[in-house]
């Protein structure tokens, strides 16, 4: 998988309607921008594959929008999602 790749790890993934949360345990050494990138172009050529009716949803071409937005949480990975939004800090 991509995360393995990177000697990370997938911990919780959740879609909304426009946009995805997922919470990847990373070592300090992983570029969080080439992750990013690398789960954005192989989730890409995948979806494009299997759901040929997400055509008309592309940004510019692309599935994905080329923007993303990282947070740091230091803790217990336990507390996972269910305390995350969009407008308030982790």
């Amino acid at each position: 998988s991509v995360c393995e790749d990177f000697d990370s790890r997938l911990i919780e993934m959740r879609g909304e309607s426009d946009h995805v949360h997922l919470l990847v345990e990373i070592k300090p050494k992983t570029s969080i921008s080439i992750l990013v990138n690398s789960l954005k172009c192989v989730s890409s050529r995948l979806l494009k594959k299997e759901r040929k009716d997400l055509e008309k949803k592309y940004w510019e071409g692309g599935l994905w929008s080329p923007s993303y937005m990282a947070r740091s949480h230091l803790g217990q990975v336990g507390k996972k999602m269910e305390h995350c939004s969009d407008e308030e800090p982790i």
